[in-house]
Order: C-alpha cells, then structure tokens, then sequence
C-alpha cells in the first residue's frame, strides 16, 4: 500500500515576511556605511582645513621670530641695526616691525645671510590677507613692497581665510627682562562647505627687538 508524501514549503506570505525583513537589513547596513563615510569625510576635512591652517601659521610665526636679527651685531656694536630702525632715526626708512592700520598685514626684516647689510638679498619681509588667501612678499628694501608681486601661501580653492590679525604687546619675562611679542589669529573654512571653520592663535617671542639699534 503506498503513502502519500506531503509536500512543505514556504508560504507567500512567510516569503514576503523574509523578503522585507532581509531589505531591513539590508537598508540599515547601507544606512551605517552611509554615516561612517560621511563622519570619516568629515574627519577629512578637518584635519585638512587644520593642516592648511597651521602651515601657513608656520610660516609667520617662524619669520616674526626672526624679525630685528643681524648676523654682524657683533662687530657694529653701537651702530643702528639696519633691520630694526625707527621711522624716526634721521635719514633713515622705518624697517623695524610693523603692523598696518587694519592690523591684518605686517612688515618686517632680518639678516638672511649674516652680512649685516640690509637691500642686497631680499631681506624685507610681509604677510598680508588679501580676498581669501594669506598673501606674502619678500623684497629688497621696505619701498619695494608696494610693487611686490604677492603670492599666496594658502590655496584659495581649498580653504577660504575669513580672519587675519597681528597684534603687537609688551610683555616680560620671569626674571623682569621686557621684551615685545606678537599674536596672530589666524580664521578659515573650507571652501565647499562652511560649516568646517577654525581658528587658530599663535603668540610669538619677537627675540631680537632692536638689537644692536642702542
């Protein structure tokens, strides 16, 4: 005598239950992918609006610390310091420190080949913020910065500077030594999208004011 053999299988409806539940699933894995690329872009670009930041805030801050420096003070003790003079020396153009109007551009020198010469190696320096990019110029002498042909030490396509400011302070140290520094608050964003913004601050020891000027 032969049995029947029943059949079992799934059901539609026990069917569209494991259809929905897997595009659960699915959905939501996509929907974590989704938000660790976008926190991970985030990261991105950040960290890269920071290193554009800090860069450029490098390089300030290592040219202002050498502001006033002369290479042969030694041996001109006495003598006015070519790369720290006062407006108001007589017969003599201003190349000490200083900061324009705005507060947003500066104007400095110091000795890059220790010669103690000042307008023969392009020896006069300046920072300034211009449009959306930190701008600098090395010349000659403190005349030629007017005509300088200025190039942008931050990439305007990346990173949109939105704040520059130099301020000079006296200040004095630990053992009643007084000395000048100088700050500078550096702002930017980014460019594609403005919610990433920074701002960074820097205080800067100026070691050789007027040196060698006495």
């Amino acid at each position: 005598m032969k049995t029947s053999k029943q059949q079992i299988g799934m059901t539609l409806i026990e069917l569209l239950i494991a259809m929905v539940l897997g595009l659960i699933i699915v959905a939501s894995v996509i929907a974590l992918f989704i938000s660790m690329l976008s926190s991970t872009t985030t990261n991105l670009n950040e960290i890269r609006l920071n290193q554009e930041l800090r860069a450029a805030m490098s390089l300030m801050t290592r040219d202002i610390r050498r502001a006033g420096y002369n290479g042969n003070a030694a041996s001109t003790a006495g003598v006015s310091n070519p790369f720290s003079t006062d407006a108001s020396s007589a017969g003599a153009a201003s190349t000490t420190l200083n900061i324009g109007v705005g507060n947003d551009d500066i104007i400095f020198s110091y000795d890059t080949d220790s010669d103690g010469v000042l307008g023969t190696d392009d020896e006069v320096f300046s920072y300034q913020l211009s449009g959306n990019s930190v701008q600098y110029c090395q010349e000659n002498t403190v005349a030629a910065i007017a005509g300088c042909t200025w190039e942008s030490i931050t990439d305007p396509a990346i990173v949109s500077i939105t704040g520059l400011a130099f301020l000079e302070t006296d200040a004095s140290s630990a053992s009643g030594a007084n000395f000048k520094q100088v700050t500078i608050e550096l702002s930017g964003q980014w460019v594609n999208n403005t919610d990433f913004s920074r701002t960074i601050t820097e205080t800067v020891k100026r070691r050789n004011d007027h040196f060698g000027s006495w």
